[in-house]
């Protein structure tokens, strides 16, 4: 099971990237310790040599590791811990510029995922997501295809994404709690339990 937690983070005036930067690695970083006690299970983080994320978990026999991810937008940060490779990504759905993420589109993708605002930030989303998952950056996102998209009763979107010739799953979901925001997982098992931190925003 892979465990994403929320958290608001409070917007800065003027848009102070260095500030606005700590405070939502702060809220991401208590959003992962959130889901860690929800495991019982204390982490402590770490990088691997290609410089992803890890946490590393005391256990029986030593430490071992499990996977997590990261990601922060306008008003919302996120944390993702899963036994497995995991990428989280999220993204206001304010979001004014849209030209790079309907340029990165195939029309058939748009056929797929829709041509509304919330449908063109969903996939933007879900691509970054699967990306952070394969530990590849945005270089690999004309790779990567969206092929299908179902949706659950409970608002829940499981797109199936193409990179080159694999298969991937990816679970997407708009909260509107905190200012209205996509949040895209892409897990190994699409087993994802969503959660989030009701706290004040960071001041």
């Amino acid at each position: 099971m892979t465990t994403v937690t929320v958290s608001p983070v409070s917007d800065l005036p003027g848009g102070q990237g260095r500030e606005r930067l700590a405070r939502t690695r702060d809220a991401a970083e208590r959003c992962l310790s959130h889901a860690a006690r929800r495991a019982g299970i204390e982490v402590t983080l770490e990088r691997d040599a290609s410089g992803l994320p890890r946490a590393a978990v005391p256990g029986r026999f030593g430490l071992h590791r499990v996977c997590v991810s990261f990601s922060g937008t306008r008003g919302l940060a996120a944390a993702a811990l899963s036994p497995h490779p995991v990428g989280v990504d999220v993204e206001w759905l304010g979001r004014t510029r849209l030209r790079p993420v309907r340029e990165s589109a195939a029309d058939d993708e748009l056929l797929v995922a829709g041509t509304d605002t919330t449908s063109l930030i969903r996939l933007w989303t879900a691509k970054e997501a699967l990306l952070k998952k394969l530990g590849i950056g945005l270089a690999g996102l004309s790779r990567c295809r969206l092929v299908d998209r179902e949706l659950d009763r409970d608002g829940t979107h499981r797109l199936a994404l193409l990179f080159d010739t694999e298969l991937h799953r990816v679970v997407s979901r708009e909260l509107d709690r905190f200012g209205g925001h996509s949040v895209s997982v892409a897990a190994a098992d699409g087993a994802v339990e969503f959660l989030e931190l009701v706290a004040e925003a960071v001041p």
